[in-house]
């Protein structure tokens, strides 16, 4: 090896690697000063632009409702059908049961729902199969949903559009319709004194003309005993349910609740409507189990517009901002009813409790019951999550910044890779929105900060790695022949990891769900741009690393100036 030519290696060089290769890094040996020089400021014109006008890292995309929709699935154009036929009948977003929203027409303070609490109530144990609906349970369940019907804020967003209930009213006269979806609705009743409806003829006299649903619907809800009568020890018609918007959650006799359970299974026999409305409350085994291991409810949070808009997208950006101000505040005291504590390591909703048939143990209990929520502040807890996430983002570019620091035993090589790892976002940003016409870009897409440093300080290893081999052959006595031995080693290798991570990321780009298939595009692109820099920035590093940067370094030390390898450039191009 020691005797062979220079000019055999570059020839050697050329028939192994090409020569365009050859050519390409003869022409980086050369000109690296300026070469490095136009890379760099090309990525920063880039970055720029991606930062300057596309709002990279600034501004992200507007997020909506169906973001995460499926459109292809049966349930979305079902939906989406629906949504058009109403539409084109002319009706308003009242009359279509406020799916749409004609923004031409002008309605009234709070007068169509908005957002809704959901909660599910079953057993601490989970695998426990006693009744859920006991008397002691729905005064916990009553009192968990005071948490909401109590808060100072409720009356100020809720929803006091019609209602077949009735409505609730606080001191300074703010109107409140009372909850419907509600099981504490259900059992918290004041029931009809009036003899005539026990009376099989004057109650066949009284309600001729009701449909099965509404005579169902006055059983269920008003406390009108139409059909199964009257349940043993129910509250009489004087009993207090409400003190302002906050309903009284007296302990109710055991046997009320009891016979009441038994008259809604009954009831489920009674009408197609009836069977719709218990099964939201009960469970799918109720009928053979004769009891029902769990029980829900869909509170009503808010209502729209808001007091000087005009309709639920009058101005919608403001309305969101006075809601989520609100929606924050309830959450809080969510947390502080449950002694849920939030902290950017651990969310408050994360569960450590053991998985018993597939679910884990929510942290919400009291008093024995099992409570899941889901508020219209989940959105900010999904923000409030990635956001941790991004936290970590500082320790992990730390982390790696060192390993290469120790891998390499530079500053400058592990600070221009690290570099060259975080402008490769902005340049791959600037392809998925400039040259791609993507324009949705939220939290999730900058996660790939993660992905990057991985595969780009393995693409920094791997090219030091095979700079230092180079350094140690003989046969490689010149600049050139070092770096075209270490491009062409690296380049494959690199190429390989790259193209495999970015194929995987692609593959998940054919999802239906828009936010994870532009994240796997975003992904891919990054990963690809990375690989791009290690090829085409990166040589330049290193070669005003070894010819440059170790000068400098020497000189600020006052050492003796490092003897430097032959650039080999005045040797003849091989033919």
């Amino acid at each position: 090896a020691k005797g062979t030519s220079r000019d055999h290696i570059d020839e050697m060089g050329a028939q192994a690697h090409g020569r365009a290769v050859t050519v390409y890094v003869r022409v980086l040996t050369r000109h690296y000063r300026k070469l490095f020089l136009v890379a760099l400021s090309v990525i920063i014109a880039l970055t720029a632009v991606s930062v300057g006008q596309y709002k990279f890292l600034v501004q992200q995309s507007e997020q909506s409702d169906y973001d995460w929709t499926v459109s292809e699935s049966v349930q979305s154009l079902n939906r989406d059908a629906l949504e058009w036929a109403r539409a084109n009948r002319g009706l308003s977003a009242k009359k279509a049961g406020g799916l749409t929203d004609n923004v031409g027409d002008v309605k009234a303070e709070r007068t169509q729902t908005r957002d809704f609490l959901t909660l599910i109530y079953q057993h601490e144990q989970l695998n426990s199969t006693a009744d859920i609906i006991t008397a002691g349970n729905l005064k916990t369940i009553c009192e968990a949903e005071n948490v909401l019907l109590n808060h100072p804020d409720y009356p100020k967003v809720c929803y006091k559009g019609a209602s077949a209930l009735g409505y609730t009213q606080s001191a300074d006269g703010r109107r409140c319709a009372k909850q419907q979806l509600s099981i504490a609705t259900i059992y918290y009743q004041a029931w009809s004194d009036d003899a005539s409806i026990y009376d099989k003829d004057s109650a066949d006299y009284l309600f001729a003309d009701s449909s099965k649903a509404e005579l169902a619907f006055m059983q269920i809800f008003l406390g009108v005993p139409v059909i199964h009568g009257k349940p043993k020890a129910a509250p009489g018609a004087d009993a207090e349910l409400f003190r302002g918007h906050r309903r009284v959650c007296d302990e109710l006799p055991a046997e009320y609740v009891k016979d009441r359970t038994k008259q809604l299974i009954k009831l489920l026999d009674h009408s197609d409507d009836a069977r719709q409305i218990i099964g939201f409350f009960l469970s799918a085994d109720v009928e053979k189990q004769e009891r029902t291991e769990l029980t829900r409810s869909n509170l009503v949070v808010s209502g729209g517009p808001l007091t000087g808009y005009d309709s639920k997208d009058d101005r919608k950006d403001e309305q969101q901002e006075v809601y989520d101000v609100l929606y924050e505040r309830m959450e809080l005291d969510f947390w502080e009813y449950f002694g849920l504590v939030n902290s950017n390591l651990k969310s408050a909703y994360a569960s450590r409790k053991p998985i018993v048939n597939g679910i884990a143990g929510s942290p919400a209990v009291d008093r024995g019951v099992d409570i899941r929520y889901l508020g219209p502040w989940a959105q900010s807890e999904f923000d409030r999550i990635v956001n941790a996430d991004l936290m970590w983002v500082f320790g992990s570019v730390l982390f790696v910044y060192m390993y290469i620091l120790f891998h390499t035993q530079s500053a400058w090589l592990a600070s221009m890779g690290m570099l060259q790892i975080f402008l490769s976002l902005p340049i791959a940003f600037f392809v998925y929105r400039v040259i791609g016409q993507i324009d949705y870009f939220v939290q999730l897409h900058i996660l790939t900060i993660y992905l990057v440093l991985g595969v780009g300080a393995d693409n920094v290893f791997c090219f030091c790695d095979a700079y230092k081999q180079a350094k140690v052959m003989p046969a490689l006595a010149t600049q050139l022949q070092r770096m075209l031995w270490t491009w062409s080693h690296s380049a494959q290798a690199v190429l390989n990891t790259s193209v495999t991570t970015a194929i995987a990321f692609c593959a998940t780009a054919i999802t239906p769900v828009m936010p994870i298939s532009s994240f796997g595009i975003y992904a891919a692109i990054a990963i690809v741009m990375n690989y791009v820099l290690t090829i085409t920035f990166f040589p330049l590093v290193v070669h005003m690393y070894e010819n440059d940067v170790t000068t400098c370094w020497a000189v600020l030390r006052r050492q003796p100036h490092p003897e430097l390898v032959p650039m080999g450039l005045d040797e003849p191009e091989p033919p």
